[in-house]
C-alpha cells in the first residue's frame, strides 16, 4: 500500500494545531504536531523521495511557527 504524505499521523496534528477551535488546547497541539513533523523530518533527511512532503512540512512548521508567537 502506498501512503502518500497527505495521509502521514503529523498532517492530522497539523490540522488541529490550526484549526482546532479550543484555544486554551493550540500550544499542546503545537508542541505535538511538531514533534510528530520532527520524527518525519528526520525519516525524509537525504531521501530523493519525499521532496513535496518535505516542501510541505517546512511550509506547515513556519505557519506552527507564528501560530505560537500569536499565542505567546
Amino acid at each position: 500500500m502506498n501512503v502518500t504524505w497527505e495521509n502521514q499521523p503529523w498532517t492530522e496534528a497539523y490540522r488541529l494545531a490550526v484549526l482546532g477551535a479550543d484555544r486554551s488546547q493550540r500550544a499542546a497541539r503545537i508542541r505535538e504536531a511538531k514533534k510528530l513533523m520532527r520524527a518525519r523530518l528526520e525519516e525524509l533527511v537525504g531521501s530523493q523521495e519525499g521532496q513535496n512532503e518535505l516542501t510541505a512540512l517546512n511550509d506547515a512548521l513556519v505557519i506552527l511557527h507564528v501560530l505560537e508567537k500569536d499565542a505567546a
